[in-house]
């Protein structure tokens, strides 16, 4: 082996540590992402009252449809702090009403929220 200059050569290059490529490990993503236009929906209770909600991960705003508000919730409605909500078209509404500290129930789970109330908003109630 000391005679050769090619198998010396290659018995030193296969015993020189090299740095191996070290892949990063795989990572599972949990994403939910339903079909194209489909919504998400999910009903909640109020006081017994079942409310269909639309849950919207992209919204800040937890939105109520007025006339709901009024027959399911039964809240006073803050008429003092109205809103612009902007929709994902560009446009924009005004929500004349608020409503502090609704308690809302979805099977064991309860929360209390606040809800901006709308006069002509194609839902129930939109999750934000």
């Amino acid at each position: 082996m000391g005679a050769s200059k090619e198998i010396s050569h290659d018995l030193q290059e296969r015993l020189r540590p090299k740095n191996k490529t070290i892949e990063p490990p795989m990572v599972a993503e949990a994403q939910f992402r339903p079909p194209n236009n489909c919504l998400i929906k999910l009903k909640v209770m109020h006081d017994g009252v079942p409310i269909m909600a639309i849950i919207d991960t992209g919204s800040q705003l937890n939105v109520i449809r007025e006339e709901i508000a009024q027959k399911a919730i039964q809240l006073p409605i803050d008429l003092t702090k109205p809103i612009t909500m902007n929709d994902a078209n560009g446009g924009a509404g005004v929500l004349k009403g608020f409503m502090e500290g609704v308690n809302l129930t979805c099977g064991s789970i309860s929360t209390i929220c606040d809800l901006h109330v709308g006069e002509q908003v194609p839902f129930d109630l939109l999750l934000g």
